[in-house]
């Protein structure tokens, strides 16, 4: 079946159309490959309209196999790039701008094997042994990718390292907020030690090895354990509890406030307020809910643990911040219209969502993410790290159900996604995504659930696509003219019976014939679907 991709000069409408039909799913998935394309090559989504067209031989087109071939054709044409040679490409794309496995692998690529001379997979996928073999006789190469940016580069469409930059000082301040809550859980450790003879307890500051998220781990730990002795021992009151816990976050929100209003919105310190925030709003959720909700001490106690421990890295983070913002200034500012974009990108994807069928027990994570969204808009021009934060935290959210609807319970697309969140991060050089890997990588030694471990990888994957979209020098590159721009695609179905069993062949359009049939199409195009 042939695919067109266009894009050209408007205000952010997607519009599809097929000769036959094609189901909810291709139409949804479509949307999220414009957006997320767009996003990563850090254009508005707004400034342009996307015209996706398949004539398909096929009674219908099913499923989202086909959006990273509609993703990487809207990232080339805004990147106005074109392909010398054919290229193949399956993959579903993700919020996170990652290329997720699709089904019936083998048979999509047995149909390309002499067409193409190049294979896009997602790193995720599983191939037989007979489709390798195959296509090492043919010399056609399979490359797996992980993300649109890495199919991007191995495409010769963005240069390595041309997204994030430099951010030594970012490692730097981790490595002294490491230090920093390793001095806290010291502190933690003297001021208990005699009150439970069971507590673990070793003399000096070096108590565990200074690396990530152990240290916030073994925090948590102690806290937790120290404040259950005392309250069964009566040594301490659960209301006292309650109160230090209220005056931490009393304190890192007052820290919050000097800084948010007094730095400028250079990259790294952005990164670390946003964080900063992002603890504070987890932080009171727990307090809330340990005060409020809680049916047992026990769940109080673990609550309040988790508030206080969070609360100590923020301030943490802060302390660090202080003693390294002289270096984080010589770093150029983030405009507010990069933050535009991220939220465009997660209100677009919400409404998108807002408007399929949900599953009843989504919903309630769906309105949360309004929620959040709404309130980012209010904080972009005031307070930007919030903003930030809340941005970041809604596009999880979403990017959750969308994850969940394809994958639920697939260990294969969770350690996919770790992997992604690792690139991600290296591509923004935001370290923070990492601690969020690691915690994932707790998490699951823990035997924590599907969704739970989902859950923070998702957050470390996030963070870093939209660190990358937000810092890239992309947009000093990206030119759509502005007349109309596209790429041609022909998608090669293998059966009728296979659904969306679709891959890619993008070649350049030549001939003026091609154009006229392109704008044909879109003068005849339908309404926008909603």
């Amino acid at each position: 079946m042939d695919l067109y991709v266009a894009v050209a000069s408007g205000n952010g409408l997607v519009l599809t159309r097929a000769e036959l039909s094609t189901d909810e799913y291709f139409t949804a998935f479509s949307y999220v490959a414009v957006l997320a394309a767009a996003t990563a090559v850090g254009v508005d989504f707004s400034r342009y309209s996307y015209y996706v067209y398949l004539d398909a031989p096929i009674a219908k087109v099913a499923g989202p196999s086909s959006s990273a071939a509609v993703g990487l054709g809207v990232a080339l044409a805004l990147l106005n790039l074109t392909l010398s040679e054919p290229v193949a490409v399956v993959g579903i794309l993700l919020p996170d701008g990652g290329f997720g496995y699709v089904g019936y692998a083998d048979e999509k690529l047995l149909s390309l094997v002499d067409r193409v001379r190049l294979v896009l997979v997602p790193y995720s996928q599983s191939l037989s042994w007979d489709t390798l073999k195959l296509y090492k006789d043919r010399e056609v190469r399979i490359v797996e990718v992980a993300d649109l940016y890495e199919a991007l580069q191995v495409l010769g469409g963005l240069a390595v390292g041309s997204v994030g930059g430099s951010r030594g000082y970012l490692r730097q301040l981790l490595e002294e907020w490491v230090r920093l809550v390793n001095e806290s859980l010291g502190r933690s450790l003297e001021k208990f030690k005699d009150l439970c003879r069971d507590l673990e307890y070793s003399e000096g500051s070096a108590l565990v090895r200074p690396h990530g998220v152990v240290v916030l781990l073994h925090l948590l730990s102690v806290v937790k354990s120290a404040w259950t002795c005392g309250v069964e021992s009566g040594a301490l009151r659960l209301s006292d509890v309650v109160a230090d816990v209220r005056g931490r976050l009393t304190r890192l929100y007052e820290e919050y406030q000097e800084w948010s209003r007094s730095l400028p919105t250079a990259v790294g310190t952005l990164v670390v307020l946003s964080e900063v925030y992002a603890a504070l709003v987890k932080a009171e959720e727990l307090f809330d809910r340990a005060v409020g909700y809680s049916e047992t001490v026990v769940e109080a106690i673990e609550e309040l643990a988790a508030s206080y421990t969070l609360a100590e890295a923020a301030l943490a983070a802060l302390k660090a911040l202080r003693g390294a913002v002289d270096l984080l200034r010589l770093e150029g500012e983030v405009s507010l219209d990069r933050l535009s974009v991220l939220y465009r990108y997660a209100s677009y994807l919400y409404a998108l969502l807002r408007s399929s069928s949900i599953p009843v027990d989504r919903v309630e994570e769906l309105d949360s993410a309004g929620r959040l969204l709404l309130k980012a808009e209010n904080l972009s021009a005031k307070d930007p790290a919030a903003a930030l934060a809340l941005y970041v935290s809604s596009l999880s959210r979403l990017a959750k159900l969308l994850y969940l609807d394809q994958y639920q319970g697939s260990q294969r697309a969770l350690e996919a996604l770790r992997r992604r969140a690792l690139r991600l991060s290296n591509l923004s050089a935001a370290p923070i995504p990492e601690l969020y890997v690691e915690l994932g990588d707790a998490y699951a030694s823990l035997g924590a659930g599907f969704e739970e471990v989902l859950e923070v990888y998702l957050d470390a994957s996030i963070r870093g696509f939209a660190y990358a979209a937000l810092f890239s020098s992309l947009t000093e590159v990206v030119h759509v003219p502005p007349t109309l721009t596209f790429t041609w695609y022909l998608l090669l179905a293998v059966s009728p019976a296979l659904g969306v069993s679709l891959a890619l062949l993008l070649r350049r359009a030549r001939g003026s014939s091609a154009r006229r049939t392109l704008r044909s199409y879109l003068q005849s195009l339908p309404l926008p679907r909603s």
